[in-house]
């Protein structure tokens, strides 16, 4: 499938999405863009490619804010599902508001101090690190459902939730 391309998230979530599709879900996976190939294979896998409403000044990840139930009528799920700061806060607004508070589960892919670093060569990037794992813990005690990818982030996210008693939290290594 070409919409599994560059690893990561771009290649678990429509492993995931396929994954449930299998096993009897109705499943729609909203993405920022998608060309009619990747639409038609997501399709062939059983789960329905959604791109997020075009806009002229809202750009990249941000226009998944957009979505509405207008995109999938007569669609409802029984959760949403983010990864990352990357989708995080929209499938949080997708769950609370677009839909009326269906449950949340929210994917941590990364450490973001551990990665920031590497990803720029500016003295902001500690800064940056430091932003991004702070939203990051409040994505995740927006949550019903917490899951880390892999031991580390799972011991990591572990330590900082433990005085949420509102999260539950699966390391799916011990699944």
């Amino acid at each position: 499938m070409t919409f599994r391309r560059f690893g990561g998230i771009s290649t678990l979530n429509p492993e995931l999405c396929i994954s449930l599709a299998s096993l009897g879900h109705e499943v729609a996976c909203l993405v920022v863009d998608a060309t009619q190939r990747e639409i038609d294979e997501a399709l062939a896998g059983g789960v329905k490619l959604v791109t997020a409403p075009k806009d002229a000044v809202i750009t990249h990840e941000n226009r998944l804010l957009l979505f509405d139930r207008s995109r999938l009528p007569g669609f409802l799920p029984e959760a949403v599902f983010g990864h990352d700061h990357i989708t995080g806060s929209a499938a949080y607004h997708i769950a609370e508001r677009v839909y009326d508070r269906v449950p949340y589960v929210h994917f941590v892919h990364t450490l973001p101090e551990e990665i920031e670093p590497y990803k720029s060569r500016s003295g902001s990037s500690y800064l940056r690190a430091a932003s991004k794992a702070d939203a990051q813990i409040k994505q995740c005690e927006l949550a019903k459902l917490v899951v880390a990818i892999g031991p580390r982030i799972y011991r990591d996210i572990d330590t900082r939730l433990a005085a949420n008693s509102v999260c539950q939290f699966q390391n799916l290594d011990q699944a």
